[in-house]
């Protein structure tokens, strides 16, 4: 690639042109324009929200379903974190219908998207273990997916555009909370057979 616009001089000159031209296409994070996400309208909604007095209610799951789902992912790392930040669904729920009315599938897209996190994270524990059932996988690795979908939301949120001023525990929080609720939505782990 030249420039005709391009118009040092001396030996090479085109080549450091083109190299940093290069450079610049080919590094994505240099130039990477970040993209506004449905997950950081919910984390500053959310925000908004924890720490607040929450009624403890869950608005589509009974807790001993939520228990049972708990026991049969062998999740333990996440359990107590699960049943005590699962308060907050009634308020997801309420970011969401405010999601929606605002642009309308934005609810499912979002929660699609986690879904999609799972499995593709679940797939690939999979790919790993092929010699282990699905049941087996998530038997001795749920609380590492859990680790892994939260982990890769983080990492989607950082690159999408954030119009606002939060600070890190700020969104560890709202993430978790997030990631409770996907959980007990179905999104995240399997529903008990």
């Amino acid at each position: 690639m030249t420039n005709p616009n391009f118009k040092a001089t001396g030996q090479g000159s085109q080549q450091a042109f083109n190299d940093i031209v290069n450079n610049v296409t080919n590094n994505y994070n240099y130039v990477q324009k970040k993209l506004p996400s449905y997950l950081s309208q919910v984390i500053f909604h959310l925000d908004k929200s924890i720490g607040v007095n929450v009624e403890f209610k869950y608005p589509d799951r009974k807790l001993y379903e939520i228990e049972e789902k708990i026991k049969y992912n062998s999740v333990k790392k996440y359990k107590d974190i699960i049943s005590e930040w699962g308060i907050y669904g009634a308020v997801i729920d309420d970011i969401y219908e405010t999601l929606d009315n605002e642009k309308p599938n934005s609810k499912e897209k979002f929660l699609l998207n986690i879904n999609l996190i799972y499995k593709n994270i679940l797939g690939e524990y999979v790919k790993l273990n092929q010699s282990l059932s699905k049941a087996n996988i998530l038997e001795n690795c749920s609380d590492d997916i859990i680790d892994s979908v939260l982990q890769k939301l983080e990492s989607n949120f950082y690159k999408s555009a954030i119009n606002g001023n939060l600070h890190v525990e700020d969104i560890q929080l709202c993430l978790t909370v997030i990631v409770c609720k996907a959980f007990i939505d179905c999104k995240i782990l399997e529903v008990p057979v």
